[in-house]
């Protein structure tokens, strides 16, 4: 995907949002719901894509991500699905055998993937938040089953999938959408050993940190987060070990621009970046309205839910959220 970058990004990127919430309220109304017939967008003129503009998940709705002009689309990789059973597995059933990837790029989208979710077999606790087995041996040791495991990942998809996001909201403390177990500094050394991995298995692959969604604890996960990275003294040898920052707002049109100038300032006041910025999932619900209270379960039970395993994908009807890079 194309990532743009000036200097009046956050303004730029408020802008994207607003259409976005529009596109979105269009979508809420009555007799708004559902995939658009085909009737309906065969007469509807032509949608310029903007490759700042996604879908989360488009390839479950893929006519209706094409009609509303989603130039990129972001994917989730369990791990627990690809290797269920132990690092030399490899479950092309996952992701029904890269069918609708392939399908997702034929119509001319970019991905990104998020890695997410331990298999039992790769922790002590057996739960999907887990810290994995071995995380702290080098990066590039076969034992090291995370690291092998992203550098596969990356090395398979190269060329089709090329930016990938390290876990998600791994702020959140405690509750149902809470995704990981580990402490700050083990969210550090999964991101490491992911950026020399991935750069491994995909030299030209961007590594974008989790989404955050900033306000379960207004930035503190990410202050300790930055401290860590800027006292790492081989830090940077690897860009700070990401390439692209990332926010989830699940908040009001008016905080995106507050929240990525706060998120800018913390980086730049430790000489980590610039970056570019990914604001993904600040998702509309059929249920809200622009101004209205945050959208929690809308937005975020895909990411947390249970992974598919079927060897069929799922087939809503429309995608799960938006998302804007700037």
């Amino acid at each position: 995907m194309a990532i743009v970058q000036r200097a009046d990004g956050a303004h730029r990127a408020l802008q994207v949002v607003l259409c976005g919430l529009m596109l979105a309220a269009v979508l809420s109304l009555p007799g708004a719901a559902g995939t658009p017939d085909a009737a309906a967008m065969a007469q509807a003129p032509a949608v310029a894509r903007d490759s700042r503009f996604g879908l989360n998940q488009a390839w479950e709705a893929p006519d209706a991500a094409d009609f509303a002009g989603a130039g990129w689309s972001r994917l989730m990789f369990w791990w627990s699905s690809l290797q269920p059973n132990g690092p030399y597995e490899w479950n092309h059933f996952a992701t029904d055998h890269d069918a609708f990837i392939d399908n997702e790029r034929a119509r001319g989208r970019e991905l990104a993937g998020v890695i997410i979710n331990t298999p039992g077999w790769a922790s002590a606790s057996g739960s999907p938040n887990a810290v994995p087995n071995n995380l702290y041996l080098p990066w590039d040791r076969q034992e090291n089953h995370w690291g092998r495991f992203v550098e596969q990942l990356a090395k398979h998809y190269r060329g089709r999938i090329d930016t990938w996001i390290i876990w998600n909201e791994v702020d959140i403390p405690a509750g149902q959408w809470r995704t990981w177990d580990g402490s700050v500094e083990d969210y550090v050394q999964l991101l490491k050993v992911a950026y020399w991995s991935i750069k491994a298995g995909n030299p030209t692959a961007r590594v974008a940190l989790y989404g955050s969604p900033w306000r379960y604890d207004h930035g503190a996960f990410l202050v300790r987060l930055f401290d860590l990275l800027a006292a790492d003294s081989e830090a940077t040898k690897g860009h700070h070990y990401f390439d692209i920052a990332n926010l989830h707002i699940y908040s009001r049109a008016n905080d995106i621009p507050r929240v990525i100038g706060w998120y800018r300032e913390q980086l730049a006041s430790r000489g980590i970046g610039p970056k570019p910025y990914g604001s993904a999932r600040p998702t509309l619900s059929r249920t809200t309205i622009p101004g209205g209270p945050p959208p929690r379960a809308a937005s975020g039970r895909a990411l947390t839910s249970k992974p598919h395993t079927s060897s069929r994908p799922r087939r809503p009807t429309w995608p799960s959220g938006w998302s804007v890079w700037a």
